[in-house]
């Protein structure tokens, strides 16, 4: 169970940081006006669905028993695998 706890801890930790990214990349693409400014809005609005998803999952788990929690951990982990991605992605066309 330590580990389950651990492992936890470290997606709240991580979609913490997916917050605090969401935020920068909403400012920077009210900031940059221009053609792609609608595709990074939608973009933003998929990533912040699956954040959604994620923490949904993250308070399953704590509902769920025990035999259960490690299939939504692995869920966990490909949600979290995506939105990273996806936030790299988005990052990858903002100017600053």
């Amino acid at each position: 169970m330590k580990d389950l706890d651990k492992y936890r801890a470290q997606i709240e930790t991580e979609l913490t940081k997916f917050g605090k990214s969401i935020e920068e990349l909403e400012r920077e693409n009210e900031r940059q006006k221009d053609k792609f400014q609608v595709q990074r809005r939608d973009q933003l609005e998929n990533i912040k669905e699956k954040k959604s998803q994620a923490e949904d999952r993250l308070k399953e788990i704590d509902r769920s028993k025990e035999e259960n929690k490690h299939q939504l951990l692995e869920e966990l982990r490909g949600f979290v695998k995506d939105i990273d991605d996806n936030l790299r992605r988005a990052f990858s066309y903002v100017a600053y």
